[in-house]
C-alpha cells in the first residue's frame, strides 16, 4: 500500500511503474483510471464527471489508498 503522504502515482513512479500523467495536481486527466477493487481517496476531484466518480474513475496524481488491495486499470 502507498505511504499516506503519497499519492498512487508518486509511489508507482517511484518503483519504476510506468503510469501516463501530465499536471500531477488532478485538473489534466491523463492519469485517469478505474478503481476495480479497494478504496481510493481523492484529493482533487473537479476533473471528473459525477457519472465518471460513479464508474469509479480516479485519478492516480491525487488519489491515495483508503484500503488494502486496490487496483487500478488504465486504459
Amino acid at each position: 500500500m502507498s505511504p499516506p503522504d503519497k499519492t498512487i502515482l508518486q509511489t508507482a513512479l517511484s518503483l519504476d511503474i510506468d503510469l501516463p500523467y501530465s499536471c500531477q495536481s488532478g485538473m489534466c486527466t491523463a492519469c485517469m483510471g478505474r478503481c476495480v477493487a479497494g478504496k481510493v481517496g481523492l484529493e482533487e476531484e473537479d476533473a471528473l464527471t459525477p457519472k465518471e466518480l460513479a464508474q469509479g474513475y480516479v485519478l492516480t496524481c491525487v488519489g491515495h489508498p483508503l484500503s488494502e488491495g486496490v487496483v487500478i486499470e488504465i486504459d
